[in-house]
């Protein structure tokens, strides 16, 4: 059996014999050991408050596989380049640990150890669920690259996403959340999330680049989230950073994501239409086995026709128009002979089933009309033949 870490479980004990089940003991709940935490802290923000203070904010990690004892923040003004290892041995590193005073404490106690030119230590408190701090004592107008790391009894966690700032009051923090979307051959779509208290953002720069060609930047005048660059090669791999600019100047760039165009001539939709399944399934039987019910049957699409693994079949039926004497209950028809064409039912039904459907809910002795088609998960293929059968008269079952 396997268990999650750090997880309250309730165990209770019966014994069994050849006659049977005794009665089980009382429940006891039993909580699994700690490990270190499997994930980083997320949603690291920071914002420079003045010239030499920087605001910075980060959620929990997502796996802390126990109770999360304090965080560790370390930033720098060195080459963001140099290895984590030399980071603690240069005199810029300012390293704080924030620790809760004791299990279930509300309070976060953060000290920042002694640093170099016979600087003090500084102690401040904040609230532990605020998960925010302020780094003091900067340097005027540097770069500062900032890692958050959380711990608990058992060890630290991964490394935050690194977060970029400059201590220059009013200059605005990294925007987070950048992704990237190809739309065609020639276009990208780009969104991001606004910096850390953005009231002073008038607008963004963007700055992307190739694998083939030299990089361009974009102004954005407007302090819109989102934006599609236009006239890109296709096939091509382009890289995108973006920051935010105030009055006071530009901002970090964020970290850089990654997208390549489409190919020349196609789109997402000609994409997707490739995965779709090609054939169609083929009804091998369709009865009705109740005045209201018809049982369907076929088989799937040729392999080669699949384009994927088959998720579920999507059942159409419509009612057919019976003022024609004529109309064949075991042949197709025309669209004239339908009530109404645009009537179709549908039942999905997975594809881990077998190869048939009941359709329930028919009027009696009723022409329909049936046809199936096969998905994957890009979408539907084409629909089989259709094939028509009559349910029975009312108050007969046939089997």
């Amino acid at each position: 059996m396997s268990l999650s870490q750090f997880q309250l479980y309730e165990i209770s004990v019966l014994a069994v014999n050849a006659i049977g089940k005794g009665t089980a003991t009382m429940p006891k709940e039993v909580q699994t050991g700690e490990l270190a935490p499997s994930s980083p802290p997320q949603k690291v923000q920071a914002r420079a408050l003045n010239r030499n203070s920087i605001l910075v904010r980060w959620d929990p990690p997502e796996k802390p596989n126990g109770l999360i004892l304090g965080y560790k923040i370390y930033y720098t003004n060195l080459e963001v380049s140099t290895p984590y290892p030399l980071w603690k041995m240069k005199q810029c590193l300012k390293e704080i640990l924030t620790t809760h005073r004791s299990i279930g404490s509300v309070d976060v106690s953060i000290c920042m150890a002694p640093v170099p030119r016979n600087l003090l230590t500084v102690q401040q408190e904040v609230k532990a669920d605020e998960m925010i701090t302020t780094l003091y004592n900067l340097e005027t107008e540097r770069t500062y690259y900032i890692h958050v790391q959380a711990r608990n009894s058992k060890g630290l966690s991964p490394m935050s996403q690194l977060v970029t700032v400059i201590t220059k009051h009013g200059i605005p923090g990294q925007p987070s959340g950048l992704s990237a979307r190809a739309l065609d051959s020639k276009r990208v779509q780009l969104s991001w999330e606004k910096p850390l208290h953005s009231f002073n953002i008038v607008g963004y720069s963007i700055r992307f680049n190739s694998s083939t060609g030299i990089g361009k930047e974009l102004t954005l005048t407007s302090p819109i989230e989102k934006h599609i660059i236009d006239g890109l090669e296709p096939n091509t791999l382009y890289s995108f950073r973006v920051a935010a600019q105030s009055a006071r100047g530009l901002g970090a760039y964020c970290e850089e994501v990654n997208v390549r165009t489409n190919q020349s001539g196609s789109i997402s939709f000609k994409l997707i239409l490739f995965f779709l399944p090609t054939g169609a399934p083929k009804i091998v039987d369709i009865e009705s086995v109740s005045s209201k019910a018809l049982m369907l049957k076929w088989e799937p699409p040729a392999e080669e026709q699949r384009n994927g693994a088959l998720i579920n079949y999507a059942i159409r039926w419509r009612l057919v128009d019976t003022s024609n004497e004529n109309i064949s209950s075991t042949f197709h028809s025309s669209s004239e002979e339908f009530v109404d064409d645009n009537q179709w039912e549908e039942l999905i039904r997975s594809a881990d089933q077998e190869t048939q459907a009941r359709i329930d809910g028919l009027d009696p002795f009723t022409i329909y009309e049936v046809s199936v088609a096969a998905g994957t998960e890009k979408g539907f293929g084409p629909s089989s033949e259709t094939v028509r059968r009559r349910t029975a008269e009312d108050g007969k079952w046939l089997v």
